[in-house]
Order: structure tokens, then sequence, then C-alpha cells
């Protein structure tokens, strides 16, 4: 299968990019706050380190606290804004010496573990077998009529108790 890339669509991007760079920026800035909280701690405990580590108005919890935020709404419209640029630049220049273009395999799911199956290479495994035509189908073994009753007798009866 081969494909073309010729165009981005630049509000699709604009929402999943914006929704992306919204949660990793609270996630990096929960883990600026906390290096920074940390490295802070220890620089102002240390007895050569300036008074600038040691004179700190913002204490721990309220950089745990405001550093997500800070981080998750700039990182939602720098990113998200970079982005747009970069979207609406590519579909310039795929207009004028065409987009990317991506090949992609089928990937065949197997019964059996891989390691038991040929491959054509790149570590896929071969493809199956095509399915058998009408003249090869297996016949069947199963008779077409049932077999006949045998006959009943008088004395094949089982006992009746009365």
């Amino acid at each position: 299968m081969h494909y073309e890339l010729k165009t981005i669509g630049l509000w699709p991007l604009v929402k999943i990019s914006f929704f992306f760079n919204l949660v990793v920026g609270f996630i990096m800035g929960l883990l600026y706050a906390l290096l920074f909280g940390f490295i802070i701690t220890i620089m102002g405990n240390l007895p050569f380190a300036g008074s600038e580590f040691r004179d700190v108005d913002m204490p721990v919890g309220a950089m745990v606290l405001i550093f997500p935020f800070m981080c998750a709404v700039g990182a939602a419209i720098f990113h998200t804004l970079f982005l747009v640029v970069f979207g609406f630049i590519y579909n310039l220049i795929a207009k004028l010496v065409g987009g990317l273009e991506f090949e992609f395999n089928p990937v065949v799911q197997a019964t059996q573990p891989a390691s038991h199956l040929p491959s054509y290479g790149y570590g896929y495994p071969a493809s199956p077998p095509p399915p058998p035509q009408p003249s090869q189908a297996i016949p069947s073994v199963l008779p077409s009529t049932p077999p006949a009753e045998p006959p009943h007798t008088a004395g094949d009866e089982p006992d009746r108790k009365e």
C-alpha cells in the first residue's frame, strides 16, 4: 500500500495539538516544580550557598500547585502555534514539490508463533496460501442418506415392568 500526505488539516491539528500539549505541559510543569523545589531546598541548607537560595519566598508546595498550570497553558499556546505554522509551511511546500510518501505492509495474523512461519524479509511472516478452488474442494465423507433401521422382531422388545 502506497500513500501520500498531500495536506495537513490545520483545524484538526490545532485541536489535537492543543489538548496534547496541555496534558504534556501539565506533567512537565509538575516534574519541573518537584525538581526545582528539591534543588532550592538542598541549596538553601548548604553552608556555602548564597543568600539567593535561603531567601526564596515561594515554598515548594506553592510551586507544585502553580508550575503545572503555568507550563500547561504555556505549552498549549506556544507549541500549538508552532505546529500550526509548521502545518501551514508543509502545505505550501507539498503543493510545490509533493507530499510525504508512505508505504505500509499488511500484517498477517498467524495462529502459530512467528518463529515457525516462513518469512519474506523484514520480519514479516509469509502470506497465507490462497483458498481452495471449487474443483479442489474436499469431498464429503458423510453418506448422503442415513442408513436404514434394522427391522424389529418380537423378541427384540425390551422388558416392560407393570
